[in-house]
């Protein structure tokens, strides 16, 4: 599939995975081209040891009702860390902006802002079809870096919280980060702030000004 990159003027190819015919549920890969078409990088993911029947053992419908009712059930049951609704009002009070970015999906980031009263959520879109997951996942073009990218790489949530800061104009300097696995490990760098939550990353405890090491988001609020 190509798409049109409106913002910097790219065209992202992108190729799912097939196994026997059948697609790999969140593995593709992006060929990303410039304005002169010329390939600037490519990357994704891509599961080469593959080794499975693919015969099927329930129908078409049952295997996609199961799919939606796992992932419904998933959301549902979210545990949400302790006071965090209170600290994001905390916040808000205060004057910032409160979100989310992740590489999980859309359909759980927004309904995590909705439970806590976030002001945004970025991540990966789930791609639906008649109401129903295809399968297919969308990386949105800000997690890609860009010339003007500060971290060089490139795919990255630094690249979505550059991307977020010059949407609200907001100063990168001026945002906390937190996060718990080392795919923050770069955020948190470039943030004013960097936040390590009960993580058993020891690099990201390293990088972060503060480490909690409790599911309680109440200290962060000191830091407001």
């Amino acid at each position: 599939r190509n798409e049109t990159d409106k913002q910097l003027g790219w065209s992202h190819v992108r190729m799912s995975q097939v196994y026997k015919g059948l697609l790999v549920f969140g593995y593709q890969l992006v060929v990303h081209l410039d304005t002169d078409h010329q390939v600037v990088t490519v990357n994704g993911h891509f599961r080469p040891d593959i080794d499975l029947d693919p015969t099927p053992k329930v129908t078409q419908a049952e295997a996609e009702q199961i799919a939606m009712d796992d992932l419904l059930n998933v959301i549902s049951n979210m545990e949400m860390a302790e006071n965090i609704k209170e600290v994001v009002q905390g916040y808000k009070q205060k004057g910032y902006l409160v979100g989310i970015i992740s590489h999980s999906y859309t359909l759980i980031t927004n309904y995590v802002k909705q439970q806590i009263g976030a002001d945004f959520s970025v991540a990966h879109q789930l791609e639906f079809f008649d109401g129903k997951a295809t399968g297919e996942v969308s990386l949105p073009s800000y997690f890609f870096g860009s010339p003007e990218s500060i971290c060089g790489h490139s795919f990255c949530k630094t690249n979505a919280m550059q991307y977020i800061c010059e949407k609200y104009n907001v100063g990168m300097k001026n945002c906390i980060a937190v996060g718990d696995s080392k795919d923050d490990r770069c955020m948190l760098t470039y943030a004013g702030k960097g936040v390590a939550f009960c993580t058993t990353d020891e690099m990201l405890e390293k990088i972060a000004d503060k480490s909690i090491k409790e599911r309680n988001f109440e200290p962060l609020l000191a830091l407001a």
